[in-house]
């Protein structure tokens, strides 16, 4: 499986999915640590509307054979204000700053359950996000975690490359640059 759960290395059960808007702060709390958080090098293609997205299967993967470079994204599982739980993606800043927050906490202790809020501030390149913990833990033992994994694109080569192949990408156009990007992308070069 392309994802990975746990720390990375480098709507109600439905699967809502929630962001932060800019001036409109997202307070939850986590329904899972960051060591249950589910994370993944994500192909994402916004020039499509709407925006198509899939993880990166490795050194094969369509995405990188097309050009379009993989981004950590992670998936948190979240229980909203209003009582409903959402999954909450994002980036590699954001979850550097849950992880500062986690770490900060008593030794052995996580995320789960503590009130956090996440502020966004500008837009494209220049977004910058703020996660403060709230000093709050809710208890949320009997909350089910919303199921999402398969909402998150094919998971096979063929399944990518009929998705890319739906929006405008040519199999037949794809050159040994593919293979090139995917290796250096995999740090192995050509080896």
């Amino acid at each position: 499986s392309p994802f990975a759960k746990g720390r990375p290395t480098r709507r109600s059960g439905s699967g809502q999915w929630v962001s932060v808007k800019e001036g409109e702060p997202l307070t939850f709390a986590p329904l899972v640590g960051l060591d249950e958080l589910i994370s993944a090098d994500m192909h994402e293609y916004w020039d499509i509307k709407p925006a198509i997205y899939h993880p990166c299967i490795g050194r094969d993967s369509p995405g990188c054979a097309v050009g379009n470079e993989p981004r950590f994204k992670g998936y948190l599982p979240i229980l909203l204000q209003s009582g409903e739980t959402a999954v909450y993606p994002f980036t590699i800043s954001v979850y550097n700053q849950l992880e500062n927050l986690e770490d900060s906490l008593d030794e052995g202790d996580t995320l789960k359950g503590f009130a956090v809020k996440v502020s966004r501030k500008g837009q494209m390149k220049a977004t910058r996000y703020t996660v403060l913990g709230l000093g709050k833990r809710l208890d949320v033992s009997e909350t089910e975690t919303p199921d999402f994994i398969s909402k998150l694109g094919p998971q096979t080569a063929e399944e990518i490359w009929a998705l890319l192949e739906e929006n405008g990408y040519d199999r037949s156009d794809v050159s040994s640059k593919a293979t090139t990007a995917a290796e250096d992308a995999d740090g192995w070069g050509s080896v």
